[in-house]
């Protein structure tokens, strides 16, 4: 059984139906087993992951916004002890939707009255992580049957980075695509034995068969996660401006594609 359902969020019924199916046929092999899925919500990750020396996911929270309940949301935000700037998400959502990073007041009662009510929202505090040159930095790394795999290294000068950000600022950068190069070719290397020993920590504790994490490297050295979850995908739309990607993407699609079929072969056994 290949489970694809991977929000915790949006899929909370889903996969806890799917966990019930589970329980009933234990002797049906599973990848992405839904109940460590269901996990793997921001809240949780929060809590989970702080645990480990040397990491840090930023502090989340989850507000409901009715559409007439901005008082209580903001007393409550403050109770917590967020400071701005912070970034306001719908829960539930991907690929940047719905994202705002509010640095005051106003800014944070204009998003919500222009947000959609009666939705939960998550609060993330914000941590500004530019690096040289004053741009930002996501690297990304999937688990795939226990063994990491390198999938990107991106640079922008904007803070909400995705994959088609490549051609703001770092298809005209050497710099910046030597430091992916770097990245992909020897990632124990560019991240350091004791991150790279860390992200595995990482992995003792999700127990996924496949997840993905987006991250960055902090000053002190200390990995700062953007996101973790089974919901992360790579693709080759830019393989073709970026050549030196695309075997490590090759790699990818492989490594899942064994995972699949060792499972299965290991079911008819």
């Amino acid at each position: 059984m290949l489970n694809t359902i991977a929000c915790p969020d949006s899929k909370q019924a889903s996969l806890l139906a799917a966990a019930r199916f589970t329980d009933r046929y234990p002797q049906i092999p599973i990848i992405n087993h839904p109940r460590q899925v269901l996990a793997t919500s921001r809240i949780r990750n929060s809590l989970r992951l702080n645990t480990i020396s040397g990491v840090k996911f930023p502090k989340t929270e989850k507000v409901y916004w009715s559409g007439n309940n901005l008082d209580e949301i903001i007393k409550t935000i403050f109770g917590w002890g967020f400071e701005f700037p912070f970034i306001v998400r719908k829960v539930g959502s991907q690929t940047g939707q719905s994202v705002a990073l509010v640095d005051n007041e106003q800014a944070l009662r204009k998003h919500f009255h222009n947000s959609s009510t009666n939705q939960e929202y998550y609060i993330i505090q914000f941590q500004d992580c530019r690096v040289r040159q004053n741009v930002y930095h996501k690297m990304r790394v999937f688990f795939i049957d226990g063994t990491l795999y390198p999938v990107a290294n991106v640079f922008n000068d904007t803070w909400d980075i995705h994959s088609g950000d490549r051609y703001s600022v770092m298809d005209k950068s050497q710099w910046m695509q030597a430091e992916e190069r770097a990245f992909l070719g020897d990632t124990c290397g560019y991240l350091g034995y004791e991150n790279f020993n860390r992200l595995y920590r990482i992995y003792d504790i999700i127990k996924l068969d496949f997840f993905g994490i987006d991250l960055t490297i902090l000053p002190d050295r200390t990995i700062f996660i953007f996101e973790l979850n089974a919901a992360m995908r790579h693709n080759f739309d830019h393989a073709g401006n970026f050549p030196y990607t695309r075997p490590y993407l090759e790699n990818i699609s492989n490594a899942f594609a064994q995972m699949v079929r060792d499972k299965f072969v290991r079911s008819c056994a």
